[in-house]
Formats: structure tokens, sequence, C-alpha cells
């Protein structure tokens, strides 16, 4: 990796979101924001340098003429721009999550993925790793834009973006990432420890998409009959409040 690179990102992007954070109770969406900006770089970022190239999948429209598990040389190091951004990202974010808290599956995928991310550097297999980048980051985009107006009060805005998300999600982080993680499973023979130890990150993200997605279509109906946007824990509470007030009323 471009290692001075990566610092110059860091450098940029980590005071960055530490002020946005210090404005989150102020203007609730501003984190989200910021993620749609970065997620949709890095998506078209990662498209303008990939889909033309020799080795895209045939599944996702290219020529798939090579393989992905070519030991890196240096026609690929237009990856290196690629996984400098998905490092400082899943870096940056695991401190947040260090400094502010996040949720046990949360913390679990920035270190599955940071683990990735350095593993697949080291070994030179670098051309999976930007397609794993790019199924992450274009679902992203619109997982945050939807958390971004969920508060908005504009009901078509909210319901619009939610069903953007849960149309890509699945696409993108199941269906794509899974034919990666099977090509990986088929066609990794560089050492039988780095095959298990890419094919089991990998199905453990895979395992990690789907059990969030699972939450997303939860929030999503939660919303359509509260119409308020709840994640699973505060629609329950929200629910039991509501079932304890009926009965007040009652007796």
């Amino acid at each position: 990796m471009n290692w001075t690179l990566i610092a110059l990102i860091l450098a940029v992007i980590v005071p960055l979101r530490l002020y946005l954070e210090s404005l989150k109770k102020q203007y609730k969406w501003i984190i989200d924001v910021y993620k749609c900006i970065f997620f949709a770089f890095a998506a078209v970022h990662g498209y303008i340098y990939l889909h033309d190239k020799i080795y895209y999948p045939k599944y996702f429209g290219g020529p798939g003429e090579e393989t992905l598990f070519v030991i890196y040389t240096e026609e690929d190091s237009y990856l290196e721009e690629l996984y400098a951004v998905g490092f400082c990202y899943h870096f940056h974010n695991a401190l947040v999550a260090v400094l502010y808290g996040d949720t046990t599956a949360m913390i679990i995928h920035h270190i599955v993925t940071l683990g990735l991310i350095v593993a697949s550097n080291l070994t030179g297999i670098l051309r999976i790793g930007g397609m794993v980048l790019l199924v992450h980051n274009i679902p992203d985009v619109f997982i945050s834009l939807v958390k971004a107006v969920k508060n908005s009060g504009i009901a078509p805005l909210v319901y619009t973006t939610a069903i953007l998300a849960i149309i890509m999600w699945p696409v993108f982080r199941l269906y794509f990432l899974g034919r990666l993680t099977y090509d990986t499973y088929e066609n990794l023979h560089f050492s039988p420890a780095a095959h298990f130890g890419f094919v089991f990150g990998l199905s453990a993200l895979v395992v990690l998409h789907s059990f969030w997605y699972v939450k997303l279509l939860n929030i999503f109906f939660n919303y359509k009959s509260s119409g308020k946007v709840y994640d699973s824990s505060e629609y329950a509470e929200v629910k039991a409040h509501k079932e304890m007030k009926k009965e007040k009323k009652k007796e």
C-alpha cells in the first residue's frame, strides 16, 4: 500500500470526522451526508479504475478474460489508490468506534475488513480486494442517504431512498460479494492458509451483511407502521410503551 498517500488522507479525514462528530447533536444528518459523499467518491473512483480491466468479472458485465488472483505487478499499481481510500475509511471509522462506541457487529466488520485489506496487500492479491471494495461502496451511498433524510419528515423522500437501499444492498453486498467469495474459494491457490483466511473473512462479511439486511427490512417495515424511523430495539420499546398505555386506559 502507498503509506504516504494513506498518511495524507488520514491527516485530512480524521480531524474532519472528529469535528463533524462534535456537531452531530446539533445536526443529526451531518455524519451520514459526509459518509454519502465519501462513498459516492469511492464508488465512482473504483468503477473508473476497474470497469475496463481485462479481469473485470463477467458477472459484473466485464470481459473476465484474466483471473482476479494474480500476484501484484506494476500494471496493477493503480490499485494502491483504491486500497489507500478503503483502508483510510475503515481505519478512521474503527477509530471513531473506539472513541464514541459502536455495535459489536460493526466493530467486527471493521476488524474483518481491515484484516482483509492488509492481508491481501501483504500477499499481493490486490485485484480481488479492489472488487470487494467496489461492491462495499456502492450500496453504502444509498444507506448513508436514507439515514441522512430519515428525520426530514418528507415521507416520499424517505420511502424512495429506503427502497433504493433495500434493492442495492442484496445485489452488491450479498449477490456480488457472494460471487466473489465463491470465486476466491474456487480459484485462490496462493497457499492453504491464504485460501482459508480469505474465504473465511469474505464469508464472515456475507453473514454480517445478511444479518444487517434483515435489520434494514425490519426498520423499513417499522417505518411503514409507525411513520418514524426506529431501529429494531427502539421500535420494540415504543410498541411496549403504547401497549402499557392501552392497558392503563382499560383499567
